[in-house]
């Protein structure tokens, strides 16, 4: 997630920045709630819930993996990854 960093970077005050425990409260409810037939569906509604929560963040990369894809021919995993800003999420 890309924040501008610098006033927490100056206060050292945990207050000042988004706190990685919220992230993966969030992140953890969105994967063991809601089911996805697409990984690039998973993707974008993490995007898409990571701005809605949090309004400081203003870019966001989001890398998703599927192990032991579903095609024979495929030895290893699919993936894909999604990079938004506020203005093209």
């Amino acid at each position: 997630c890309g924040v501008d960093l610098r006033v927490p970077g100056r206060s050292d005050d945990v207050e000042t920045t988004i706190s990685y425990a919220d992230i993966f409260e969030l992140l953890n409810e969105v994967v063991t709630k809601t089911r996805f037939k697409l990984i690039e569906a998973l993707g974008q509604h993490i995007v898409d819930q990571l701005f809605d929560a949090f309004p400081t963040i203003q870019w966001i990369k989001v890398r998703v993996r599927k192990p032991e894809a579903p095609i024979p021919v495929v030895a290893g995993e699919f993936a894909i990854e999604i990079v938004r800003d506020r203005e093209t999420a």
